[in-house]
């Protein structure tokens, strides 16, 4: 029965196929099965017994199949014209070549398979098992089980390398292949190298460890060498089987030259998408390094998908390495979540050329940079170490109009933590901006306050906050005066700073009460802190323990000095309904020693608190005016600077009117001038820096 007509796309690889029909009828751009298959008029009237129902011997059969082959090749011009109408399928008589029941099996039916010769079967079977041929194990299945069926061939080596290469397909398995190897071994014929090879192949796609075994044992034994490709699907099988370690060391062991560029690329996909990016990253660089593979470049799309998942796993040299390749010479671009990846790993790995270069791209799209691309640019610049910087990222979002939240400085406060030395150089940036009309509000003060705070150095603690109003117009929030207060251990730091709360109208903490009744006690004064404990009971009377807690600890420290006030806190706690018979009571037993104490030693215990006290007061007031020397010194020392650096644009500018009418002077002679001109007027410049020298001096000497 004749088949349909088919269009069959002309190409290199039907020139390959078929190398006879090179010219005239292929030359077109497509052509019909029907022509290419369609026999010459010379053969009609030879072929045309067929219709009187006699048998066609094999033989002839193949004549009529070379002399068909002959009469493609001949130039198109020389071919009949098509006619415009399909003759009676009776009177067509098809060309059965291996190419066309290779690619065309599924249009021809088993009585066309009849008239084919044994060789052009055969044939047909190798262009199947070497050939990427669509639906390729169903066409060898077909043929096979015709020649074995149908024309009761035996089971030789073309077709076992047939059925072998047929496993290679999706729908193969590597229980097939175990079948027809034991099928092998009880065949009559040699086995060949490239059985073992599509075995081989087979097992890299149906991976399975002790088949592979045994086919490697029986090569060993039949002292048949494992190639190069095959020792490639040997390390893709180790791959598809799940043990990246044994592939890996298997691709180690082979030569670049053993190893196709696209073995490595599935080596690299596989890898990455497997999460293991170090090692992809290292069979990367040895693919672009070699020369063996820089020939032939991975594809953009490889490329593309690198960058993507080496982005998302903050792999910094894969990102960094395909950055560099692609995007910045301009043959990548980058989607707005992959530019976000890669600057979140710069962050990471602390390159902020890096988050730079990434968040410029996304700007020249028009892209609105969010709070999220900043912080990663503030991220890279303070792990590098830079706070200079890390602070200018700060002061960009704010002009931005992207105001930074706290969260927006832990990698600063890290920063000075790690080198509390370049908190000094961020003050005098802070100084320096707030003068400029640039300022960050109380974010960038109170990162100082608590680098200091973390620092446990409570001095450069109060230092901060004392200089706040020149590095911010905003006042400090609650929770700066407790960072300040929670480390503080001078009790006339911690009455300053409550003052500064009353200014602001700050309520404090009972958490801050607390430590305000502790520095009270610290320096002998129950009274006063008898009246945190009754603010902190105000303040908290849904959570009554707090202040209980706080009245007994003062209750301790009032018994174990033998205070007299005891007697009214304990009246105190029975008024404001606290339960503390019983833990007073424990309190009485326990400072029973503080009692039996005389008058005398009383006195003297009551004289040395004070003294202590006395002291300790002294060494507050000295400290503070320290600082406050420390300040006027440095505000001299600024006063001084900008006094000079006005005078000299003064000297500037009187030397410049000086060039400026020399100019405009006619010329004269070069003794005239430096006799007449030169020297007065030089003189008169030395005198005016001489004077301001002097004024300088004077009014140092007035400002002290």
């Amino acid at each position: 029965m004749a088949a349909s007509p088919v269009p069959v796309l002309v190409d290199g690889l039907w020139r390959c196929l078929c190398p006879s029909a090179r010219n005239g009828l292929l030359l077109a751009k497509s052509v019909s099965v029907d022509v290419l298959l369609a026999p010459p008029r010379r053969l009609r009237l030879r072929l045309g017994r067929r219709d009187n129902g006699l048998h066609q011997p094999r033989q002839a059969r193949r004549w009529a199949s070379q002399e068909a082959s002959q009469a493609v090749s001949q130039p198109a011009e020389q071919e009949p014209p098509r006619p415009s109408f399909s003759p009676p399928a009776q009177e067509k008589q098809p060309i059965l070549t291996a190419a066309s029941l290779a690619y065309y099996l599924d249009t021809f039916d088993d009585d066309t398979l009849k008239k084919a010769p044994y060789a052009v079967l055969y044939r047909a079977l190798g262009l199947l098992r070497d050939r990427d041929v669509p639906n390729h194990r169903a066409k060898i299945l077909r043929l096979v089980k015709f020649l074995v069926r149908d024309e009761h061939q035996p089971l030789n080596t073309t077709i076992a390398e047939a059925l072998i290469a047929a496993d290679t397909d999706v729908m193969g398995s590597a229980n097939g292949l175990a079948f027809l190897l034991n099928e092998i071994a009880k065949g009559e014929f040699p086995v060949t190298k490239d059985m073992y090879d599509m075995a081989l192949r087979v097992l890299a796609i149906h991976p399975d460890y002790l088949l592979r075994l045994r086919v490697l044992s029986d090569m060993k034994r039949r002292k048949v060498p494992v190639q190069d490709l095959p020792n490639c699907f040997i390390a893709l099988g180790y791959l598809r089987d799940g043990q990246p370690e044994m592939a890996l060391d298997h691709l180690d062991n082979l030569a670049p030259t053993a190893v196709p560029d696209w073995v490595m690329d599935i080596f690299i996909v596989t890898l990455t998408s497997w999460g293991h990016s170090h090692e992809a990253f290292r069979l990367l660089q040895r693919r672009l390094q070699d020369a063996t593979w820089s020939a032939f470049p991975p594809k953009h799309a490889m490329w593309y998908f690198l960058l993507d998942e080496w982005g998302k796993a903050l792999h910094y040299e894969g990102t960094r390495l395909a950055w560099d390749t692609m995007v910045e010479t301009g043959l990548l671009n980058p989607s707005d979540g992959m530019a976000l990846n890669v600057i979140n790993t710069a962050s990471r790995h602390c390159d902020p050329d890096l988050a730079l270069a990434a968040i410029k791209l996304l700007a020249s799209r028009q892209v609105k940079l969010g709070t999220h691309h900043y912080e990663a640019l503030l991220d890279s610049y303070a792990h590098g170490g830079n706070i200079v910087k890390a602070l200018k990222v700060l002061f960009i979002m704010v002009e931005a109009g992207r105001e930074p939240e706290l969260a927006s400085t832990r990698s600063i406060l890290a920063l000075l933590r790690r080198s509390p030395e370049l908190a000094d150089e961020a003050a005098d940036l802070l100084v320096e901006s707030k003068l400029k009309g640039r300022e960050l509000h109380r974010l960038a003060p109170r990162v100082l306050i608590e680098a200091h705070c973390l620092n446990n150095d409570p001095r450069k603690a109060l230092g901060v906050f004392k200089s706040w109003d020149r590095m911010s117009s905003s006042a400090p929030d609650l929770e700066t005066f407790e960072l300040i207060i929670a480390i503080t251990d001078s009790a006339v730091a911690i009455r300053h700073l409550e003052t500064e709360m009353k200014l602001m109208s700050i309520r404090p903490s009972a958490q801050m009460y607390e430590r305000m009744m502790e520095a009270a006690m610290s320096v002998d004064d129950t009274d006063l802190a008898f009246l945190y404990v009754k603010k902190i009971h105000a303040m908290v009377r849904d959570f009554t323990p707090q202040a209980k807690l706080a009245l007994l600890r003062l209750m301790e420290w009032a018994l174990k000095r033998a205070d007299l006030s005891f007697k009214d806190m304990y009246d105190w706690g029975l008024k404001m309904e606290m339960d503390i018979g019983s833990e007073v009571k424990d309190l009485w037993l326990a400072t029973a020693q503080y009692r039996t104490v005389t008058r005398e030693e009383q006195e003297k215990r009551r004289l040395e608190a004070e003294e202590a006290a006395r002291v300790a007061r002294e060494e507050d007031a000295a400290r503070q005016l320290e600082l406050e020397a420390v300040e006027h010194r440095r505000k001299v020392h600024e006063y001084i600077q900008e006094r000079q650096r006005e005078r000299e644009r003064d000297l500037e500018r009187a030397r410049a009117k000086l060039r400026e009418k020399q100019a405009m002077e006619p010329a004269i002679s070069e003794p005239q001038l430096v006799d007449k001109q030169k020297k007065p007027v030089m003189w008169k410049i030395e005198g005016l820096a001489f004077g301001q020298k002097w004024n300088d001096k004077r009014e140092e000497d007035e400002y002290e």
